[in-house]
């Protein structure tokens, strides 16, 4: 089989810390062709330690490298002109998350790869974590939650700095600080925290769970001082099919907790109950007719990584089925949660998730 060639749109502190890595563990079925970026110290480290051939600040050259799958890792306010681009082009795509700013973007893309019949995959490491897959086998095995009545959210994690502009993004490449702006300017990140953060958890949710979230009544901490991107989030769920829910985003200071993720889901429904620790490595279900069950797990295997996404754009390239767990359908829904989510805060209301308010 040929060699997978891959682009790179965007090659920032993330790509080269985790999804270039990745990649090359297949080095036996992918070449790294092109990529593009802004600045001398990233060019080089691009060309000198990464070995792309073409290395440039234009992504029409990447794409007119002869590239068979893209990683679009650009700013979030620029996702949708340059994966419509990508895919346009024939490529398989790996969209980094937040997936687009505005839902409609989000399904024009989901159409365009359609018609295109290409691949989207966007960049939800929770969904490909060996602990999560068992997590959701367990549920499948059981009688299941049925209609979820009530649902809790917690996520926090170390963003603080890097939404404020004075640090970077825990384990992305430290020789490569992210342009400030692509995380604090509202119009290239979408927002903050809710943006960034929340969307790993909505998409989480939905994965795992099958809940999709109708309405949305949000709070945000206005942004401190040198930033103009909140730091924490809080909503109020209406759920479909009657349930209610609640949900709060928080950025922690960098390396409390030893820098892991503290994140949280319990869900009741009429047939039974469900909660997630990533923190504590914990899930378990129980139902009044089995008792309770629950999901072994290894030391560190709530951690955070980032494998599955990558992996996953090769296989579709490849033309193998059935490895992709975080498709552009799944992130132009959580697109929609989160465009509600700043369109509740903005108008001091409940919001419905899916009007197109962006």
């Amino acid at each position: 089989m040929a060699k997978v060639r891959v682009g790179v749109i965007g090659a920032g502190s993330w790509t080269v810390g985790s999804h270039l890595p990745t990649l090359m563990e297949r080095s036996e079925e992918v070449s790294l062709v092109a990529a593009s970026t802004i600045g001398s110290e990233r060019q080089a480290i691009l060309r000198d330690l990464w070995h792309f051939p073409v290395v440039t600040t234009d992504y029409r050259e990447v794409l007119g490298a002869g590239i068979d799958a893209c990683i679009v890792a650009s700013p979030a306010g620029l996702h949708f002109e340059h994966a419509a681009a990508a895919l346009a082009a024939g490529c398989h795509v790996l969209v980094e998350k937040p997936f687009t700013v505005r839902s409609r973007d989000a399904w024009t893309l989901v159409e365009l790869g359609r018609t295109q019949q290409r691949e989207i995959v966007v960049s939800y490491g929770w969904n490909y974590v060996d602990m999560i897959e068992r997590t959701r086998e367990m549920m499948r095995s059981t009688p299941g939650l049925g209609r979820v009545e009530s649902l809790s959210i917690y996520m926090a994690s170390g963003m603080r700095e890097m939404l404020t502009g004075t640090g970077a993004y825990p384990d992305a490449a430290t020789e490569l600080r992210p342009d400030p702006a692509t995380w604090c300017d509202p119009d290239l990140a979408g927002g903050g925290y809710g943006a960034g953060q929340l969307s790993h958890i909505f998409a989480l949710v939905r994965w795992l769970l099958g809940v999709q979230i109708r309405e949305v009544l949000a709070v945000m901490e206005p942004p401190p001082s040198g930033s103009a991107v909140e730091l924490h989030d809080a909503a109020l769920l209406r759920l479909d099919g009657g349930g209610i829910g609640a949900v709060v985003g928080s950025s922690m200071h960098a390396g409390a907790g030893g820098g892991k993720h503290q994140l949280s889901i319990r869900a009741i429904g009429d047939r039974g109950q469900f909660h997630l620790d990533l923190e504590r490595e914990r899930a378990a279900f129980f139902a009044p007719d089995s008792g309770s069950q629950t999901v072994d797990v290894e030391a560190g295997q709530g951690a955070y990584q980032c494998v599955g996404p990558p992996n996953a754009l090769i296989d579709a390239a490849q033309g193998r089925q059935g490895t992709n767990r975080s498709p552009g359908v799944l992130g132009a829904e959580v697109v929609e949660v989160v465009e509600a989510l700043y369109a509740s805060q903005s108008q001091r209301g409940w919001a419905t998730v899916g009007s197109g308010q962006g």
